[in-house]
């Protein structure tokens, strides 16, 4: 092989090699991005999951718990319904586990006394109707929510001595 055939055939390796080296940077380019893309979707899909985690527990630790009854937008029928419901809670928990809480028999015809209960019932329900009662919502029932509207209720019915001075509402 003569030396020019020798040089040119080395330049057009040379050539081939420089081109290689191009295009080997061009797909590990393509790879690198490949990769990246894969990585920027799993960790997408990792947000996602514990997103979703982080709801349910915060769900889990801070229910929502039953709305308050508001006696004034209930139509007949629902008023209705919502008061048997109270006056049962009242006769079957209230009532039995609480007989010196100073409910006169007369509660039903005082509108304030009827919504403080509800009040207190939905409070009652939020601690203890549940899968697992929750020991900080039921003291916070015994030691705030109860006594409470137990005196307030107190004193809407402290002139109902013999005969109650209210009507049904």
């Amino acid at each position: 092989m003569a030396p020019d055939d020798a040089s040119g055939t080395i330049a057009a390796l040379a050539g081939t090699v420089a081109a290689l080296g191009t295009r080997l940077g061009i797909m590990q380019g393509q790879v690198q991005a490949a990769a990246t893309r894969e990585a920027l979707e799993a960790l997408a899909a990792r947000h996602e999951e514990l997103a979703g985690l982080v709801a349910e527990v915060l769900e889990a630790e801070t229910p929502k718990g039953p709305a308050a009854i508001d006696w004034t937008r209930l139509d007949p029928e629902a008023r209705s319904a919502a008061f048997a419901a109270l006056s049962l809670w009242v006769k079957d928990v209230l009532l039995p586990g609480y007989p010196n809480c100073g409910l006169r028999d007369c509660w039903a015809n005082h509108r304030q006394a009827v919504i403080e209960l509800s009040n207190i019932w939905q409070a009652w329900r939020h601690a203890y109707q549940r899968r697992s009662p929750d020991l900080k919502l039921a003291l916070e029932w015994h030691d705030r929510w109860m006594p409470n509207a137990m005196r307030r209720i107190e004193f809407t019915t402290r002139n109902c001595v013999t005969h109650c001075t209210a009507r049904r509402n």
